[in-house]
């Protein structure tokens, strides 16, 4: 554009020159600030200003009036009444907006004018059919949805939406009286009439229920396609495709739709063109986005249809941004047709455009119509790393599109996604119920942080739950049913096996009771004959006793009789009496509520006698109550009668004998009498009783004698005379007995075989009996945890596989505290998704045994995503392979020419696909991602290349990268599964243990691996066998004890079984044996691993200090090795390894950043050496608000007042460290603080660690600090120096091989491939090697070359690699595909580039190729380079010219040692300047001029060599100081003693000469070489420790940078600053100062209305400061999580950085803490000078410090001198250092590169300090004509700090003019503070 605006004209891609004449541009921006100040300086450039208010109305009021009344046609006097009234409202709502809601959080905020015009426009599209009344209603209803549309559909957040919805209901209440009009107008809908073929189709209510049936019509059109979509129909989808469908059915409707993976976007569109039958358009590649493009143009604009071209994140770039701005604008595309094929194309449209009555040609028709009927549709994701720069960078996205903002479904979808999912399963697969989980809401919001936080995820995670759930269970439910079957079949055995056991008992009785009788039977026959006479004799005797005892019972029996004779008829008498009781008398008695004593007394003998104890009178009335009561007394037993109760009645009748008198009792009732009888009956006859008790038993035992005695006779008598039958009988019974015990006997034999073997088979299957049992009981207990942990383990695949082990241990535990159960506690993945067997298989397979490669595993074998995985070591993609041999597999790399034929084929025959070394993601694969397959009948087909081919179900892709750094897009995220295999401290651990082990004792790991096989072996039999087990328990039917072939498989699978267990335990004693065998080597790999996670951290300084796995392996094992074996200590292992590590990884690192690297190391691996809260000293980490209340009284006097605050730092942050110190002993101190090497003269009673040392060092000393860091290292670590040993080629070439490339490291103006030529000459020849410089164009000569030069083993030096790093991946390729020739090498040669490959990095051998420094070793290298023929040729004086060159260039570049001092930043002077500089001169020095030109040779060189690269004109003076200094005929002399030398050099041309010369340089550059001051080693030291503080904090940064949120240590990093904060306001009200815009005071001065605006502006800095406060305050108390801004804010102070939008006020102190306290200082200050009169400016001194903008002042100051007296141009600034009148008085100025005492210049000497304090100075304005021209001055910049990046102005000092130069390349400069 310049040079079209410039030159009439511009350059095309040809680079030919097109001229263009008779041209206007006419271009509109809305932010002029994006456009460079050069282009816009060619413009005429006007400001329109927005419309005001007033005018704002009557532009609305107009566009109402006509839109209004077409509307309501019939109603002009509402239109008249309320026209004024509606605009007023919309006006209102636009203001209450565009205030509320600004564009400075999101730039598509910025709402306009152009919102109310389309506002306005839409009501258009809505009619009144019929109306009665008043259409308030109606109106107020439509601009409200409009106004949500509009304004709302745009907005980002929920709670923006509530702040818009809050503008609308309060606006709307307060002017037309109507409450809560959003939720009105929300509840139904505005649908357009998708059959209309206007412009812009009417949109008619409906409900949602009628809307939701359209949508489902809408899907089942667009399903007919063979396109499946799956939705579920949540509001949120419902609302999108009703405000889609508003948009893109109005002519040029075009839509930007911002949102997340899976809120349903595209699925929104696709509906949407299903029911208005638009055609769609969705390109899916940047290859053939033009063709789409012609296609869509050519549906639409020749065709007339409508159409949708949706397009998505990956199409996205400058060149397709371009185009689709122009489209949305203009309606075409430039260039996307040439003229003839344009013409061609639009030449059917004539007929139409004459049918049509359109004015123009066919080509703005053709627009026109594109216009009108394309509808483009722009998918932005709202994790798009570019989103907000697309946004602002092409505002014609969102100006000319309707804005739809849909990002995440609400809380409440959320809540109800899962349960319609689920329900759906349940109804689909009755069979297959699922049970529901609660916390899937929760758990997907507690990942917001990260990329996985999509709608689409949420699904995913779903759908992981039902899938593992129905897994889970049906693999329980099969497990339990099979152990039950196994448990019932042992327990059916168990139960037989106890049958027969009691029927073996029965039968042993059995057969024991037929003996015992067979023998009885026996023996009775012998006994039978033998004791028949014995017996006849008994039986004599018997009958006698027989005889007696009869008499004795006759007599016994006659005396009981006599005793009875008497009582018995009283008994009997008094029974009758009870028998005749009549019942009424007993109810007579019972009746009775007091009776008498009489009756009392009877009834309790009656009791007492029956038993009864309770003798009240409610028992007594019980007892009368009982049926039967008479019979019961009638027949009652005497003989029951007990003594005691027989004694209590007694008593009773002795006491009471009167009751029991027949007259009493009688008198007392007619039931009495008998009762009383009957109770002195029974007591007598009690008595008798007992009295012939004795007798009675006698008599019963002489009738039981005498009964026994009889029958004794009677057996006898019937023996004697059946003796011989009974001899026949007994031997008929014993033959009986015998057979039938002989049959039982048989029986019980085979009964007892049977049980032997059944309860062997029982006994042998007691452990699995058990052990099922359990097993049964887990399962049922697993059953009832399973939806927890199926949730718990769908969460992890879907959200975990990607983070590393900490972020995963710290996610779950979040997790299971969500939900809430004691029993998730036990949960871990390994378990509930794996067993140990596979687990073992994996091993054997050649994955890790650590636990982040089981889970990642676990992952991708659990995941229906494809899986893209990180695989640096190549270890994953090997277990892949290995896992996957069974399966067709297939190979390829993304790259290679072969990659579509092979994917289709792969997806077309089922294979699993692995694609190699994946960079970015192939729009090709697009398609597959996101499984759009297309589906016809059972057909299952997918777009691939534009063409559908069959998928196949088995088809499986797994994407690998060798890229650790490989960050998918966002679009992507949700598409694809990152499961990241980098390696981790545990598995590097384990692989440097294996790698030692099979060094230092191979014999060991052999046992290892073929322990590992045999136990996964046997592992894998127990599981087969445990499942044949159960399989036979089963399949039988029947007794299984009577199926002999079941018992003998049962019998031999146990034995295996058991043969098998024991096996398992004796692996697992041998298994602890190994490792412990193994822990000898355990301790140092840890500690190399350690020491490798150190490297690849310091490796985010510069991505080329990579180092891959592979490579420091061999490291490791070499060190290891060279340490002679695992025997030595452990310190000296550890000193070995890190030495070598150093040496290694260190010759590859840049010589500036070596201190870095080692004291980086030091820190990672040696913890107790450097405490982590030392480090955080050390590095500034550290935020406290103590300090502030620390008074500086507590420093001791003879520390200087620069380092006070550092001292009170110490005290607060190290208080021991403090203690110890000692300060106040002012003379132990003095020699630590004036010598030159402090660290060796600590005080002697100072006991710190050595890096406790450092900090006192870094605080007291910094001038020491880099010194004493570089000692600390070499003591730490053992080296000898930091310093590499220079490395030859030739020495790398023997190290490298034909695999791996040698990457040399360079800065600008450093190269090596003069070397790398020589040496290729002298090793392979000149026709040998291929030397090629890369940049753009020399991609394909240099593949071609690269296999050249491999096939017939060649060298190849590729250099600038860092010009075409997007290449590399391409290279690498290469490199992974050639089989190299052993002759073959490949050097490689780049400048530092964070982005070059990391893969190609790490697989290189890398060396930091850099030329020595110091002026001694440059000027040797630059003889060297040019050689003695060059030098020897050259005449005397062209030969000290070309040495004068020399010294320039080397003092130039070695000069660059001390910046800012030397330099004020880094120039790229480099040997190149130096042969320009030789070939310029030399035409000037052939002529035949005696005299050498000088000047010329000196503008040469100022001008066109050196001085073009030199920015700042302080350096530009340096440089005309070295030039002043060397070109004069003085060099030419032969006394001229450059660099101070000893010696003379002679104007001579011998090589030697100018060698020896430099020969006498030292190796060290000295001061005096630059003409530096004395003390710079003490500046360089100062600055230098800075930059390494800097760089190391800047890496400690970096991990709070890439971290997600983490509540807890945000709060710890961030609270110290709010302490702070609060503490410096403490007794300040610069918060609650009411902010009003700044207004200049005309009248006053200059100075006074800047004092006044600096304390405006800092006033305004505090309360953004605070405002930030109170945010993060509020974020850090809340369980909300932050914005973008509030990340932005928090990241900036968590890493020790000032947020860039407080910079932005004021470019202050980068240190959060210094700038903070600053600010409070300043601004106190200011405030203090706000009251003060202008002449106090000039009469007190003032510190330009202590303000915000001192180059202001001076500038107000300039103004204020200038006002009536002299124009301002006209001034220049006089400084003076004695009192002057009318000036302002400078303090505290200080001074770098000399002294300065207010009258003379001095040198510093080597103990100076850096920085020193200067008098006052008095600055004043002068006219320049009254200037007095001074040589005796000397113009010294003043800068704000000693960092000089910042200058104030120029100070004059007094200065000889001899001597101006030597205080120039000093460096000198005077600063504002430290």
């Amino acid at each position: 554009m310049s040079l079209l605006i410039t030159y009439n004209g511009f350059f095309d891609e040809g680079l030919e020159w097109v001229g263009i004449e008779n041209f206007t541009i006419v271009a509109s921006s809305s932010h002029t600030s994006r456009l460079s100040i050069r282009f816009s300086s060619l413009l005429h450039i006007y400001n329109l200003e927005l419309p005001e208010k007033e005018d704002l109305h009557v532009i609305c009021s107009s566009y109402l009036q006509n839109t209004l009344k077409e509307i309501t046609s019939s109603n002009e006097s509402w239109l008249k009444r309320k026209l004024g009234k509606l605009a007023s409202t919309m006006i209102s709502i636009y203001n209450e907006v565009k205030e509320t809601l600004k564009s400075n959080e999101y730039r598509h905020y910025g709402f306009s004018p152009h919102e109310i015009t389309s506002w306005c426009h839409n009501l258009l599209r809505y009619k009144i059919e019929i109306h009665q009344g008043e259409p308030d209603d109606f109106i107020i209803e439509i601009v409200c949805r409009e106004a949500l549309q509009i304004l709302g559909s745009r907005l980002v957040s929920d709670t923006d939406r509530n702040k818009l919805n809050a503008i609308l209901n309060n606006i709307f209440l307060s002017d037309w009286g109507k409450s809560y009009i959003t939720d009105k107008v929300s509840s139904s809908f505005y649908i357009p009439n998708f059959t209309s073929t206007r412009s812009m189709s009417v949109l008619s209510k409906i409900e949602g229920a009628d809307w939701f049936s359209t949508v489902k019509k809408g899907v089942m059109l667009y399903e007919r396609e063979g396109h499946i979509l799956n939705l579920l129909f949540i509001p949120e989808l419902l609302n999108l495709i009703a405000a889609l469908s508003r948009s893109l059915t109005k002519d040029a409707g075009s839509v930007l739709l911002v949102g997340s993976s899976g809120v349903g976007r595209k699925s929104a569109v696709r509906i949407a063109s299903a029911l208005q039958s638009a055609k769609l358009v969705i390109p899916n590649s940047l290859k053939s986005f033009n063709n789409d493009l012609k296609y869509a143009t050519q549906q639409s604009g020749i065709e007339g249809e409508n159409v949708i071209l949706i397009l998505e994140d990956h199409l996205f770039n400058d060149a397709t941004l371009n185009v689709i701005s122009i489209l949305l604008s203009s309606g075409e595309v430039p260039g996307l047709y040439n003229q003839t094929e344009f013409e061609s194309l639009i030449s059917g449209l004539r007929d139409e455009a004459s049918r049509e009555g359109f004015e123009g040609n066919l080509g703005d028709y053709f627009v026109e119509r594109v216009r009108k009927k394309l509808h483009v549709v722009i998918c932005l994701d709202t994790k798009n790393d570019q989103l907000w720069e697309i946004l602002a960078d092409y505002p014609v996205l969102h100006q000319h599109c309707d804005v739809i903002w849909q990002s995440e479904w609400s809380t409440k979808t959320m809540e109800s996604v899962p349960n319609m999912l689920i329900d759906k399963h349940n109804k689909e697969n009755p069979n297959e119920l699922i049970e529901l989980s609660s916390g899937f809401s929760n758990i997907h919001k507690s990942v917001e942080s990260s990329g996985k936080a999509t709608p689409l995820c949420f699904i995913e995670l779903i759908k992981n739950y039902i899938r593992f759930y129905v897994e889970k269970k049906n693999l329980v439910v099969k497990k339990k049913s099979k152990l039950q079957v196994g448990v019932d079949k042992l327990t059916e055995a168990r139960s037989i096996v106890a049958d027969l056991k009691l029927k073996a008992a029965e039968q042993q009785e059995k057969l024991a009771e037929k003996q015992s009788k067979a023998n009885a039977a026996l023996d009775m026959i012998s006994n039978t004959m033998e004791h028949a006479n014995t017996q006849k004799q008994e039986m004599e005797v018997l009958k006698r006793n027989t005889e007696n005892e009869n008499e004795q019972l006759v007599k016994r029996k006659r005396e009981i009789e006599l005793e009875l004779a008497e009582v018995e008829p009283l008994i009997k008498e008094a029974a009758a009496a009870v028998g005749n009781i009549k019942a009424e008398s007993l109810s007579e008695i019972r009746s009775l509520r007091a009776p008498p004593d009489i009756i009392r007394d009877i009834l309790e003998g009656v009791l007492r006698l029956m038993g009864i104890q309770d003798t009240s009178w409610n028992s007594m009335k019980t007892f009368l109550a009982k049926r039967g009561v008479k019979e019961d007394i009638r027949s009652f037993d005497a003989s029951r009668i007990t003594t005691e109760n027989r004694h209590a009645v007694e008593k009773l009748l002795q006491n009471r004998s009167d009751s029991f008198e027949p007259k009493s009792s009688k008198r007392a009732s007619v039931a009495a009498a008998p009762l009383a009888a009957w109770v002195t009956a029974n007591v007598r006859y009690s008595h008798v009783l007992d009295k012939i008790k004795p007798l009675t038993k006698e008599q019963t035992r002489l009738q039981r004698n005498l009964e026994t005695a009889k029958h004794q006779l009677g057996e006898l008598s019937s023996g004697l005379t059946n003796v011989d039958a009974t001899v026949a009988k007994l031997k008929e019974q014993l033959s009986t007995y015998t057979k039938e015990a002989a049959e039982i006997e048989i029986h019980l034999g085979m009964a007892q075989e049977t049980l032997r073997a059944a309860e062997g088979l029982v006994d042998k299957l007691n452990d699995e009996f058990n052990r099922w049992q359990i097993q049964l009981s887990e399962l049922s207990e697993e059953i009832k945890r399973l939806p927890s942990y199926c949730l718990l383990a769908a969460a992890f695949v879907t959200y975990l596989s990607e983070e590393p082990e900490d972020l995963r241990l710290n996610l779950l535990e979040t997790w299971k505290q969500i939900i809430g159960q004691t029993v998730v506690n036990q949960f871990t993945l390994e378990e509930f998704l794996s067993s140990e067997r596979e687990n073992l298989q994996w091993q054997s397979e050649g994955l890790g045994s650590d636990q982040l490669s089981i889970q990642n595993a676990i992952i991708m074998l659990n995941i229906y995503i494809i899986p893209l995985v990180i695989d640096p070591t190549s270890v994953a993609f090997q277990w892949i392979k290995q896992h996957f041999k069974n399966k067709t597999l297939e190979t390829i790399n993304e790259n290679s020419p072969k990659f579509n034929t092979v994917l289709e084929l792969a997806i077309r025959f089922g294979k699993t696909l692995i694609v190699e070394d994946v960079n970015h993601i192939s729009s090709i694969l697009l398609p597959v991602l996101r499984k759009e397959f297309v589906y016809a009948g059972e057909r299952k087909m997918i777009n691939i290349n534009g063409k559908l081919i069959d998928c196949h179900n088995d088809f499986r892709l797994i994407l690998t990268s060798r890229n650790s750094q490989f960050k998918l897009p966002a679009y992507l995220c949700s598409a694809i599964v990152l499961v990241n295999f980098s390696i981790t401290h545990s598995g590097l651990t384990e692989k440097l243990l294996i790698g030692a082990i099979r060094q230092e004792n191979p014999q060991l790991e052999e046992r290892r691996k073929q322990l590992l096989k045999d136990r996964e072996e046997m592992q894998e039999k127990q599981y087969n066998l445990q499942n044949q087990l159960l399989e036979d328990l089963a399949n039988s039917s029947g007794n299984i004890l009577e199926n002999k072939s079941l018992l003998e498989s049962l019998n031999e699978t146990k034995a295996s079984s058991n043969a098998i267990s024991e096996a398992l335990q004796q692996s697992s004693e041998v298994r602890q044996k190994l490792s412990e065998e193994y822990e000898i080597y355990k301790d140092i790999s840890a500690f190399g691993s350690s020491l490798y996670f150190a490297i690849v951290e310091f490796s985010k300084m510069n991505v080329l200090y990579s180092i891959s796995v592979h490579s420091y392996t061999k490291l490791f094992l070499k060190s290891l090795s060279s340490s002679q074996g695992i025997e030595n200590t452990f310190g000296l292992l550890q000193r070995v390894l890190v030495q070598s590590v150093y040496q290694f990884v260190g010759r590859g690192v840049f010589k500036a950043d070596r201190l870095k690297f080692i004291v980086h190391l030091i820190h990672a691996i040696y913890p107790k050496c450097v405490p982590d809260e030392e480090w955080n000293f050390f590095l500034g980490q550290i935020t406290s608000s103590k300090v502030e209340s620390k008074p500086e009284s507590n420093v001791p006097n003879w520390i200087p007042e620069q380092l006070h605050h550092q001292v009170l730092l110490l005290q607060v942050h190290q208080p021991n460290i403090f203690i110890a110190l000692n300060l106040s002993e002012s003379t132990a101190w003095k020699d630590f603080m004036n010598v030159s090497k402090c660290e060796a003269k600590f005080p002697q009673h100072v006991k710190l660690t050595e890096f406790q040392k450092i900090l006192v060092i870094q605080i007291l000393r910094p001038d020491r600090l880099y010194s004493a860091l570089t000692q600390f290292c070499l003591h730490v670590t053992g080296l000898k120096n930091l310093n590499m040993d220079v490395l030859q080629l030739s020495q790398i070439l023997q190290e490298s091989s034909c695999f791996e490339p040698i990457l040399l490291l360079t800065t600008s103006g450093n190269d090596p491939s003069a070397e790398i030529r020589e040496l290729a000459e002298s090793k392979r020849g000149n026709s040998r090697y291929i030397e090629i410089a890369m940049g753009e164009g020399q991609e394909v000569k240099a593949v071609s070359n690269i296999r050249e030069a491999n096939e017939n083993g060649h060298w190849i030096i590729l250099k600038n690699l860092h010009l075409v790093t997007s290449w590399l991946p391409i290279l690498l390729q290469e490199l992974q595909n050639l089989k190299p020739n052993q002759e073959f090498r490949m050097w490689l040669i780049t400048e530092s580039q964070n982005s070059f490959n990391l893969v190609l990095v790490q697989n290189s051998l890398k060396i930091a190729y850099e030329a020595p420094q110091g002026v001694r070793n440059n000027l040797l290298r630059t003889y060297a380079n040019w050689g003695s023929d060059y030098v020897q040729n050259l005449k005397p004086t062209n030969a000290r010219i070309f040495f004068i060159l020399a010294c320039i260039n080397a003092l130039l570049q070695e000069r660059r040692t001390y910046i800012p001092q030397g330099w004020s930043k880094w120039y790229d002077f480099s040997d190149v300047d130096l042969t320009a500089a030789v070939k310029l001169t030399t035409p000037a020095l052939s002529s035949n001029n005696s005299q050498v030109p000088w000047k010329f040779l000196k503008g040469l060189c100022a001008d066109a060599v050196y001085g073009g690269r030199v920015e700042n004109i302080q350096d530009f003076s340096i440089l005309e100081s070295y030039l002043n200094e060397y070109f004069t005929d003085e060099v030419l002399s032969h006394r001229w003693k450059p660099f101070d030398l000893s010696n003379s050099i002679r104007l001579s041309t011998k090589y030697d000469d100018y060698v020896n010369a430099i020969l006498q340089l030292s190796d060290r550059d000295l001061p005096s070489y630059f003409g530096l001051s004395e003390n710079i080693d003490r500046s360089w030291e100062k600055n230098i420790s800075k930059e390494v503080i800097a760089d190391l904090r800047a890496l400690e940064g970096d991990k709070v940078k890439h971290s997600t949120f983490n509540r807890l240590i945000w709060q710890k990093g961030l609270a110290p600053y709010i302490t702070l904060w609060k503490k410096l306001n403490q007794g300040q009200d610069f918060v609650k100062i009411a902010f009003k815009p700044f207004v200049v005071n005309f009248e006053q001065s200059p100075i006074l209305n800047f004092i006044q605006e600096e304390f405006h502006n800092a006033v305004f800095l505090i309360q953004k400061i605070h405002k930030n406060f109170t945010a993060l305050n509020r974020l850090l108390r809340a369980s909300t999580l932050p914005d973008d801004k509030t990340s932005e804010l928090a990241i900036s102070l968590l890493n020790q950085k000032v947020p860039k939008s407080w910079s932005k006020v004021w470019d202050g102190p980068t240190d959060p803490n210094k700038y903070l306290r600053y600010v409070i200082v300043k601004t106190v200050k200011i405030r203090n000078w706000q009251s003060e009169q202008i002449n106090y400016f000039f009469t007190v001194p003032m510190n330009l410090s202590l303000l915000f903008n001192p180059e202001t002042f001076l500038a107000a100051f300039k103004q204020h001198y200038s006002r009536g007296k002299v124009p301002l141009d006209e001034l220049m600034m006089q400084t003076n250092w004695k009192i002057t009148p009318n000036s302002v008085i400078l303090e505290g100025l200080l001074i770098s590169g000399a002294l300065f005492d207010g009258f003379l210049l001095s040198a510093c000497s080597a103990s100076t300090e850096s920085i020193n304090p200067v008098p006052n100075c008095y600055i004043t304005w002068i006219h320049k004509k009254n200037a007095v021209i001074n040589d005796k001055f000397i113009n010294v910049p003043l800068y704000y700090t000693s960092d000089r990046d910042k200058q104030v102005t120029q100070i004059q000092v007094p200065c000889d003019l001899k001597e101006k130069d030597k205080w120039i390349k000093t460096g000198l400069a005077f600063f504002l503070s430290y």
